[in-house]
């Protein structure tokens, strides 16, 4: 600011609306700080005498005054600098500072008066509610000695030059097309990020992207924060810089180029300095440029539309007849690429039978934004489907077409009985009857594929795909031209609500307002369920699926579930397995029921250990190694122990598949245990010590393995120590040895407290089935054995107490 100065040339009367004006004879000091003493006058009344009026003044030239960032070695940071002779040591400064040129009543004046300091500090805590505000300050002088006593002099407060506190981007506008690379874009901090020990070195200011302001057209590429720390200042720039990348949104729509806005929620920090709180980080304008993108597609046996292909335009495909591997789509311009493999399909033609992708090393999503859709039809042919991201524009490479026969068909139909049957399905459907009308495509194209492949499959098998691929066309390119959304920026309802999830209900059905209405015995969301038919199981999914292999290996999962595949299952409240517990091996036989009446085929899960068998991939059967046993799918070490039953052993010698119980140590000592006699069918309530114990003797003594006086346990028991030996309890529950649960009163056994009187889990109508033990990990044995339960993980028990719950039942 320019300072104000007395003039030094005669002065009219009434110049600056004054009667008569001061002027002074003589020059001003020229350095900061220096005095000179002049003689000052006033013109008089006449006009005539320019120095009528005198009188003597001492003229003392002001300091300079600006304000700087400080090393960040305080809470100091901000420091008015006063530019005034260190010679002189008779003037004192009062300074206040200002915040866009305003006081701040808490921030008090700093007033100097050692005639030393030529500074002001200001405290970085006293810039809480002023950041992105100028800061600066205000001095005024004055003498520390009067020049005569009783006076006091002070000059004017002169104003020095501001410095900005803040976060800011360091540009105001960026451009970023929807196929470039994400564009860095830098922010700086001209106030260093500080914290309170211990935390002076690793905390950090995080300032949060709004999503909401954005409207989804810009995507931050590693997250939506932005980090500062204090090791990011450089005191030569004063600022802490770091940067983050903006892409635009690859949306796939032809909507023009789009003036956006970056914003940044308002800061909150529990971390760094609490002066950032609440202040917001100004917003940058961003330009996304829009960039064409378009589909491709190879549908039925197969026909090819490529990227270039005009929508309206008829003839526009090619097909494609060669049988192995083929390159489908591969850009020029990055490594992405999509490999179909066909394979001969109706003896005559080529149908796609597997589709590989890749994006660099990704297979799964693809950063550029492609799209690939892969729909199977009914088990004939792969249809694929390609939406080429923004980068990909005119750079890409596609296979040639193969041209092949002609009319009659296979079965002598003729084109007029294809044309018929293709044209009806096409205009009858009132999505693409919309698209004809409102977006002017046009489906011949898609008619004449129909009519190609009746050539090789007259029975209309491929009529869906060739109306699936006209959809696709329809949807796509109304999707990606906003010139078609309504005035409030949504799609038309014809390709969005009121479009049926599989387009044409599996011909099961009709699509009604985008729901699809079942024909009698189908249901679904697409109607794809016969409800009258079983469903259809392929396999189960191993860990050694690959090869068609039925084996569950402990040593590389738990394999205490299996998981199946098939096809027509429902999903509904009586959706359920069947397990059936196989003989030879620790295996199982597995079926599925979508209404509990009617069961699929079977498929079979084993369960192994690799450590000590070798199975055939079948599971029908498994070699065991010399000197282990194979219990239950694990591998045991001659000798090991029962967990669940201190009286069993490994012992190879007997048996290499099932527990055997330990023998007395003494040569003809014997200690048998009494078996009851079956249960009549049914079963009973058997009378029991406890629901845990077999029998209280018998059984080598945990505690003193020479005695075999001690309880046998049921399959989840363990005996209890002296003094109550003669007792088992589930494994783990000590705190209930002496404390015996008799039976039938506190249930059957450990797993059911009831035989009778629940539902069945195979069949929810009756309820005639055991009941079992909550909070005990029990289920229901199944049809078979339905009066009893046994431990979830352990179903191979099942039937294994005959002398309570009876011989199986039908």
């Amino acid at each position: 600011m320019r300072r104000l100065k007395l003039a030094t040339a005669c002065q009219t009367e009434y110049h600056c609306n004054t009667h008569l004006p001061m002027w002074m004879d003589g020059t001003h000091p020229a350095a900061p700080g220096a005095v000179v003493t002049n003689k000052v006058c006033a013109i008089d009344m006449t006009g005539q005498d320019c120095c009528s009026y005198q009188s003597t003044v001492r003229e003392v030239e002001p300091p300079v005054f600006h304000t700087r960032r400080q090393q960040p070695a305080s809470h100091r940071d901000v420091t008015c600098d006063i530019n005034f002779d260190h010679a002189r040591r008779d003037v004192g400064f009062d300074v206040k500072f200002l915040f866009d040129g305003k006081p701040d009543r808490n921030v008090p004046p700093v007033h100097i008066t050692d005639g030393v300091t030529r500074h002001a500090d200001l405290d970085q805590n006293l810039l809480k509610g002023h950041m992105g505000q100028n800061v600066s300050c205000a001095v005024r002088t004055f003498f520390l000695t009067p020049p005569k006593p009783g006076t006091h002099f002070n000059s004017p407060y002169i104003p020095s030059n501001g410095y900005w506190v803040g976060i800011k981007i360091d540009t105001n506008r960026l451009i970023v097309g929807e196929n470039e690379k994400p564009k860095t874009v830098s922010i700086y901090s001209t106030v260093p990020i500080r914290c309170p020990p211990p935390h002076d070195k690793t905390c950090n200011l995080e300032i949060e992207l709004d999503p909401v302001n954005n409207n989804g057209q810009l995507t931050l590429v590693k997250d939506c924060n932005v980090h500062f720390t204090p090791a990011m200042w450089d005191p030569q720039t004063h600022r802490a810089t770091t940067t983050f990348q903006v892409s635009a949104t690859r949306d796939g729509k032809a909507d023009k180029d789009k003036d956006i806005f970056l914003h940044f929620n308002p800061i909150f920090t529990a971390d760094a300095s609490p002066i950032f709180n609440n202040y917001q980080v100004p917003f940058m304008q961003i330009l996304a440029k829009d960039k064409n993108t378009s589909s491709c597609w190879c549908t039925g046996d197969p026909h090819c539309n490529t990227l270039d292909t005009t929508l309206t335009k008829k003839g526009s495909y090619f097909d494609y007849y060669l049988i192995g591997e083929f390159t489908m789509y591969k850009s020029t311009t990055r490594d992405f690429q999509v490999q179909v493999r066909t394979w001969t399909c109706n003896g005559k033609v080529s149908c796609n039978c597997a589709v590989a992708m890749k994006e660099g090393n990704d297979v799964v999503s693809f950063p550029s934004g492609a799209q690939i859709k892969v729909t199977n039809n009914r088990g004939i042919a792969l249809d694929v489907y390609i939406t080429a991201p923004e980068d990909d524009f005119s750079g890409t490479q596609v296979f040639q077409p193969q041209l092949l026969a002609n009319f009659p068909s296979v079965n002598g139909k003729s084109r007029a009985e294809a044309e018929k049957a293709c044209n009806s399905a096409i205009d009858n459907n009132p999505t693409l009857q919309q698209c004809i009308a409102k977006a002017g495509l046009d489906f011949s194209n898609e008619k004449d594929i129909c009519v190609e492949d009746f050539k090789y499959f007259d029975n209309g098998e491929l009529v869906r795909s060739a109306l699936h691929t006209a959809i696709f066309k329809c949807t796509d390119h109304v999707l990606r031209n906003v010139s078609l959304y309504d005035v409030n920026g949504n799609p038309p309802v014809y390709v969005t609500s009121e479009l049926c999830p599989d387009y044409d209900c599996n011909d099961n059905g009709a699509c009604v307002n985008g729901t699809c209405i079942c024909n009698h015995g189908f249901v679904g969301d697409t109607c794809e369920i016969n409800s009258q038919k079983a469903p259809l199981l392929y396999g189960v999914l191993s860990t050694a699926y690959i090869g068609k292999s039925v084996l569950c290996d402990v040593r590389e999962r738990e394999c205490v579930t299996s998981y199946v595949h098939g096809d027509n299952i429902y999903d509904n409240s009586r959706l359920s397995c069947r397990v059936r517990v196989m003989e030879t091996v620790v295996g199982f036989n597995i079926s599925v029921t979508n209404d509990g009446h009617t069961y699929s085929n079977d498929i079979t899960a084993v369960r192994t250990d690799s450590k000590c068998a070798n199975c055939l991939k079948s599971g029908t059967s498994c070699t065991v190694k010399s000197g282990t046993c194979l219990i239950e799918g694990n591998c045991r070490t001659s000798g090991e122990v029962n967990a669940n039953n201190r009286n069993q052993q490994c012992d190879p010698t007997h048996s290499q598949t099932a527990w055997t119980n330990i023998q007395p140590g003494t040569p003809g000592e014997s200690h048998p245990v009494t078996t009851p006699p079956t249960a009549p069918q049914g079963g009973t309530y058997f009378k029991r010590f406890d629901i845990w114990t077999f029998s209280q003797s018998g059984c080598q003594c945990a505690h003193n393995h020479a005695l075999y006086t001690c309880a046998c346990c049921d399959v989840g028991g363990c005996q209890c120590q002296a003094p109550n030996s003669n007792q088992c309890v589930k494994c783990g529950d000590t705190k209930s040895c002496g404390h015996p649960l008799a039976a039938p009163d506190n249930g059957v056994d450990g797993y059911t407290t009831a035989i009778n009187d629940c539902e069945c889990k195979f069949d929810r109508s009756q309820s005639n089935c055991g009941c079992c033990r909550e909070g005990m990990g029990a289920c229901q044995c199944g049809r078979t054995h339905r009066n009893q339960c046994v431990a979830c993980d352990h179903m191979d028990q099942c039937g294994n107490k005959p002398w309570i719950f009876g011989p199986p039942m039908a």
